[in-house]
């Protein structure tokens, strides 16, 4: 799944954005607001999140949660990371979501 804007791609993670992934989330700035993402961001810690990510997604009936990586599409760069979790197909709810940006893209 992906989503697109002008400046923007919301798509699913991928092996080649481990060091972009490392490079956004070693920031302490970003990193303490975040309740699972250790410090310092180490490539070990990327790799399970990313082998998570692929492990669990695609279309798949009993998916609850989608995780996202933000490109920036300019600079073919992902600046951030998108979540939403604990979706009910079943109410037709979503229960949680959370979003980092790149300290660097911040604000542009």
């Amino acid at each position: 799944m992906k989503l697109e804007t002008e400046r923007l791609l919301l798509r699913e993670w991928r092996q080649e954005d481990i060091d972009d992934l490392i490079e956004g989330l070693n920031n302490l700035e970003i990193s303490k607001w975040m309740a699972f993402v250790p410090h310092p961001y180490t490539r070990e810690d990327a790799q399970k999140w990313i082998d998570f990510c692929i492990e669990s997604s695609g279309e798949r009936e009993d998916r609850t949660f989608y995780k996202f990586a933000i490109e920036l599409k300019s600079e073919h760069k992902v600046i951030g990371g998108m979540s939403l979790d604990k979706i009910d197909k079943v109410q037709g709810t979503s229960g949680s979501g959370g979003i980092w940006i790149h300290k660097k893209y911040q604000g542009k």
